[in-house]
């Protein structure tokens, strides 16, 4: 019997099996890109929660019901939270204590938009697949705003960390903006787009802990 693209996405194999060898490629590269200090423990430290996010949240969780669901949302904050630390570190010249407590406020925005609007039209969100496409959708839109407000290349400290961090700031917009076409694609009765979402989701669950080791200027790494 054939497996389809469903069938592969929703697979161990996929995830978490996909998620903990990215989570180890990327353990691997930080480790030989960063020298020891700040970004290299946290990126390390952000491997290990994008790995136990991919075990408690994919085929093999031990986790059911309700606290699965909740779970799963608080590692999507998490998630998010990754990128926004950095960027607030290296975008606005924050010392890291500081530069987590702003990332914590801006990763609540998007579920906090997305709690309201499902809220406000339940019969719309009664499928998971919706809720997905808010969360995505809202993303695009909160990280597009960001990028003219907050993130401004004038307001990095030098050429070479303003180019850092809008590098990842990218690399998170185009992640969001596959998911969403990935979802728009399955919400159609398109199955293509669960194949497709293969690589949103590695770009989600190690890709991108690879890419910030990788392009790290030498001014992120003290």
């Amino acid at each position: 019997m054939s497996v389809g693209w469903r069938g592969i996405h929703d697979s161990a194999w996929h995830h978490p099996g996909l998620a903990f060898a990215l989570c180890a490629l990327a353990a691997v590269v930080v480790v030989q890109r960063l020298p020891e200090g700040p970004l290299r423990r946290s990126l390390l430290l952000f491997t290990a929660l994008t790995a136990l996010d991919a075990w408690l949240t994919g085929a093999l969780t031990p986790l059911h019901g309700g606290l699965a669901q909740n779970v799963s949302i608080g590692f999507v904050v998490l998630g998010d939270l990754r990128l926004f630390v950095l960027l607030e570190r290296f975008r606005n010249d924050r010392r890291w204590k500081v530069a987590t407590a702003l990332a914590v406020i801006l990763s609540l925005l998007v579920p906090i938009a997305q709690a309201i609007v499902i809220r406000s039209f339940p019969a719309d969100f009664n499928d998971l697949r919706r809720i997905y496409l808010a969360y995505e959708s809202f993303f695009v839109v909160l990280a597009s705003v960001l990028l003219v407000l907050r993130y401004p290349s004038r307001s990095a400290t030098s050429p070479a960390l303003g180019w850092y961090a809008t590098s990842l700031l990218g690399f998170f917009l185009v992640q969001y903006a596959l998911w969403v076409v990935c979802d728009v694609l399955i919400l159609s009765g398109i199955e293509l787009g669960y194949g497709l979402r293969l690589l949103p989701n590695a770009l989600y669950y190690g890709l991108f802990l690879i890419f910030a080791a990788v392009r790290a200027p030498l001014e992120a790494t003290p």
